[in-house]
């Protein structure tokens, strides 16, 4: 009933490492490790089974799931950030006292700095005209859709920050999405309205935002001074594009 072809190659690779002649011998190894072992000696009741049982180590192991040790660091990574985000947050509800700005100061304050550094978006029909679509040069149509791409997120950021502002003075409803990006600001990490549209990163929100501002100057100077000698391929959205692109310019020479 397992229609999937990977589905089924786990499941069988699982299956045959139970299911084996093994299986019937003393003290056979269940997994790669040998903690987990048929009992050597016959366990004549659910007691003695629990018993058993209760030998093998309290945390699973990664072998136990058909997993590479491997995983167990990328699991513990994921609880680490998960208690981190949560401390930010706490600390970042609880107030202090003084004269230490409020949390609807700080926002103002970061989406003016944020929106004051954005530049306009890109022409995308100037853009189109100086680079056309053309059979000898793939490379027009991977900068045209990154530009696109571009101008998706920086439309969702300025519009956001935007709203945003207008939510702090009472001039809008603060929405769901922009209670999250205001959350997101406070504990300076990448707001998840955004990063629906964005290019994967894991730098907080500072960071991102110097990171993003050096991608539309690159884009930039590309739409105003033509195609740079050196790519730098960390700035593309999708760079499978240009590396498609480049492997077709170089075929078709």
């Amino acid at each position: 009933r397992v229609t999937d072809d990977k589905d089924r190659r786990t499941l069988t690779t699982a299956v045959l490492n139970i299911y084996c002649p093994g299986i019937l011998e003393d003290d056979f190894p269940l997994t790669a490790s040998g903690k987990y072992r048929v009992p050597v000696d016959d366990l004549g009741s659910v007691e003695q089974t629990m018993e058993y049982v209760r030998q093998w180590p309290l945390v699973p192991l990664p072998e136990v799931f058909g997993l590479n040790p491997n995983a167990d660091i990328t699991k513990d990574l994921g609880e680490v950030n998960q208690v981190l985000s949560t401390v930010q947050i706490t600390q970042a509800q609880s107030g202090g006292g003084g004269s230490a700005k409020t949390s609807d100061e700080i926002i103002t304050d970061m989406s003016k700095d944020i929106l004051n550094k954005l530049p306009a978006n890109f022409d995308i029909e100037m853009a189109q005209r100086r680079y056309p679509v053309l059979y000898t040069e793939s490379m027009n149509t991977v900068v045209c859709q990154e530009l696109q791409r571009f101008n998706k997120l920086l439309s969702r950021v300025r519009g956001s920050l935007q709203d945003l502002q207008k939510a702090v003075k009472g001039l809008v409803v603060m929405s769901a999405d922009l209670e999250g990006v205001a959350s997101a600001m406070l504990i300076n990490k990448l707001p998840a309205l955004w990063e629906k549209v964005s290019y994967p990163s894991l730098k907080p929100l500072s960071s991102y935002t110097a990171e993003l501002l050096e991608r539309l100057n690159f884009f930039q100077s590309w739409v105003d001074d033509g195609p740079p000698l050196c790519f730098a391929m960390p700035y593309f959205f999708f760079v499978q594009a240009f590396m498609t692109g480049a492997l077709q310019n170089y075929a078709r020479k």
